[in-house]
C-alpha cells in the first residue's frame, strides 16, 4: 500500500514537471513566506534533494516575511521547518515543519502563527498533492487507528474481521489513488 502512494504522488510530480514550460524551468523557483506572531530571531530552513544531494538553504524572518530563491532541474518534495526565535520546538517531531512539492514557479506560504498551519499558492503539484492526501488521509488515519487498538491484542475473531478492516482500507486508498493519477 505505501509502495503504491509513493507511486501515485511520483505520478503527480512527473505528470506537474511535464506541465512546465522551459522558460519557468529557466527562471527557477521563488518562494515567499509570511508568517505572522513570531519572535525576533526566528529563521526558516529549506530542504529538498536536488541530483541525490539534499539541498539546505535559510533565511531569517523579518517583520514576519522570508524569501527563497533557487532553481530545480525537476519537482521535488521539500521541506520549510520554522525555528521560533533562538531554537526549534523541544521534540523533532513537534517541530513547525512544512512538507510540499518544489518546482521552478513562485510560490507564496501564509500562515498566522505556525507553518504546520500554513496555506501555499502558486504550486499546481502541492495543489495536486494536498487533494490527494485530503482524499486519503481520513482513510490512513482509520488504519492507524485500528492498528493501535489492536495492537498485542489476542488474534481472535475481532483481530481477525479488524484486519479485513484494515486491507479493505488499503485497497480503497489504492482505488481513490489510481482514479486520482487517471483523472
Amino acid at each position: 500500500m505505501k509502495i503504491f502512494f509513493y507511486l501515485a504522488i511520483s505520478c503527480i510530480v512527473i505528470l506537474g514537471s511535464c506541465k512546465n514550460s522551459n522558460k519557468t524551468k529557466e527562471k527557477g523557483f521563488v518562494i515567499n513566506g509570511k508568517m505572522d506572531a513570531l519572535p525576533p530571531s526566528s529563521l526558516a530552513v529549506l530542504s529538498y534533494k536536488e541530483k541525490g544531494t539534499v539541498v539546505t538553504d535559510s533565511s531569517t524572518i523579518k517583520n514576519g516575511e522570508f524569501l527563497f530563491k533557487g532553481k530545480v532541474t525537476s519537482p521535488a518534495q521539500a521541506y520549510i521547518s520554522i525555528r521560533h526565535g533562538e531554537q526549534f520546538p523541544e521534540k523533532s517531531w513537534n517541530r513547525d515543519a512544512y512538507s510540499f512539492f518544489i518546482d521552478n514557479t513562485e510560490m507564496k506560504i501564509i500562515s498566522s502563527d505556525s507553518i504546520k498551519k500554513a496555506n501555499i499558492e502558486g504550486s499546481v503539484l502541492s495543489d495536486q498533492s494536498k487533494e490527494l492526501n485530503g482524499k486519503i488521509n481520513p482513510l490512513r488515519n482509520k488504519i492507524q487507528k485500528l492498528s493501535r487498538e489492536f495492537q498485542g491484542k489476542p488474534k481472535d475473531a475481532a483481530y481477525m474481521s479488524t484486519v479485513d478492516t484494515i486491507k479493505a482500507t488499503g485497497k480503497n486508498i489504492e482505488a481513490i489513488a489510481r482514479e486520482f493519477i487517471e483523472n
